[in-house]
């Protein structure tokens, strides 16, 4: 298929609309002039730019999926990992009915290996080779840590001074959700991105530590870390009912972030023409989270 940006008169499908990204990428395509139809689980109170064709469902539900492709020249892609249990039928569909898809994955990702070390990693491996076999035009944005992630600190931070966490030392390079969108909205409306992987990072690396007390100082607070002893934090996992492989995996993948750090890239401002926004300029934009 051939590639380039959206044809002129057709439609965009974001996936995931309502989320920290998609609900960015449907503004920005909708300040770009694109049409743009969106997958809402509650449509009557997306909050999405009343331009915007808002179809209620969920992506993994083929029918829902199906009825979304009208008219659909690129679909950008976003799946939570509760819904990827069906993503082999959802692919097969997207191939049958649109040109290109962009897909937001991981930068954990890793092209050399057949099998991921965390099972999230593998789901989105094994969809991005599902998509490179479909004969599909492809673009995927290999994300970092999402700075809006800080948000599973937040109840704590509003309720007192002390936040409990168990990988204070993992090396991070938070991306601000705004920026991965503001590259996906280019990717889509400009050529020269078909076959591209483009790893996004922020413009500096911070341990999970300091993006808490990153936090408190945009609050006004000073925060207190709780360094939770991994064989507590593993029993706490398991506790929540997680599964054994999957609890292993994670606490395997936050030592090695301690001696290997999520890496700096300068992609965000290669495509947009902008430098990335910093971890605490996202924070001082959320404050509202937190307080």
């Amino acid at each position: 298929m051939s590639g380039g940006p959206a044809t002129v008169g057709s439609v965009i499908l974001v996936t995931g609309a309502t989320g920290n990204v998609g609900r960015n990428v449907v503004s920005g395509l909708v300040d770009a002039g694109v049409e743009v139809r969106a997958i809402s689980r509650h449509a009557s109170v997306s909050g999405l730019p009343p331009r915007v064709d808002v179809v209620e469902g969920d992506l993994s539900d083929p029918d829902v999926l199906v009825r979304s492709l009208a008219d659909v020249d690129t679909v950008f892609l976003i799946w939570k990992q509760v819904s990827t249990r069906n993503h082999p039928a959802a692919i097969d569909a997207l191939a049958r009915h649109v040109r290109r898809v962009v897909y937001v994955s991981s930068l954990h990702v890793d092209d050399d290996a057949d099998e991921q070390l965390h099972p999230m990693s593998q789901t989105h491996a094994d969809i991005e080779r599902r998509i490179q076999r479909s004969g599909l035009a492809w673009t995927f944005l290999r994300a970092a840590w999402l700075a809006s992630n800080a948000h599973q600190w937040a109840e704590e931070i509003r309720a007192g001074d002390v936040v409990r966490i168990p990988n204070a030392a993992s090396s991070r390079s938070p991306i601000d959700p705004r920026d991965v969108a503001a590259v996906g909205v280019c990717v889509v409306t400009e050529p020269g991105h078909d076959g591209a992987k483009h790893v996004l990072t922020g413009p500096e690396r911070m341990t999970e530590g300091k993006v808490v007390l990153a936090v408190g100082d945009a609050v006004g607070r000073s925060i207190r870390l709780d360094e939770v002893p991994p064989g507590v934090a593993r029993q706490e996992m398991l506790d929540e009912g997680l599964p054994a492989a999957f609890v292993e995996a994670t606490m395997s993948a936050w030592a090695r972030l301690v001696e290997h750090p999520e890496p700096i890239t300068t992609t965000v401002e290669d495509v947009t023409a902008r430098p990335p926004r910093t971890f605490r300029v996202w924070a001082a934009d959320h404050l509202d989270a937190f307080r």
